[in-house]
């Protein structure tokens, strides 16, 4: 038994064949194909998780950053936070800024956790979890196509 391993260091189709040789003579081979798509995150240099507090109770969420390595045309979405929104509370995302202005002020919502999806044209995709407490604090989630 055996396996192809490597570090993948350029974006493209690329084909290879295996072949086996036994201790008999006999051989095989079989030709394949792989796609690596080119790895995308978010801009750590420039991500920020922030929110605002109205008498110690959270008035908005918000994540600012960007991403490296996608292709144009990025679509940043927003899974369900943890825990749910009140209702009546607003998401907007757009060009890397997402703000959810939360409808009545949530003492209930810290520390409010919001994981963020990127997905760009290729179509390859990560996330970003985004905690956001008094002392804001944030952790990347490693991306994959």
């Amino acid at each position: 038994m055996g396996k192809t391993t490597g570090k993948p260091t350029t974006v493209g189709n690329f084909s290879f064949v295996v072949r086996v040789d036994d201790s008999a003579g006999g051989a095989a081979g079989v030709s394949r194909s792989i796609f690596v798509f080119r790895q995308i995150s978010f801009t750590a240099s420039t991500a920020k998780c922030s929110g605002d507090y109205l008498n110690g109770c959270r008035t908005t969420l918000n994540y600012n950053g960007g991403a490296s390595g996608a292709t144009p045309k990025i679509t940043f979405t927003l899974n369900p936070a943890s825990p749910p929104l009140p209702q009546g509370s607003t998401i907007t995302a757009k060009s890397g800024v997402v703000t959810i202005a939360i409808a009545a002020p949530a003492c209930f919502f810290d520390p409010a956790v919001l994981t963020l999806t990127l997905v760009d044209q290729s179509p390859c995709t990560t996330g970003y979890q985004c905690k956001s407490t008094p002392a804001s604090i944030a952790i990347t989630l490693p991306g994959a196509c």
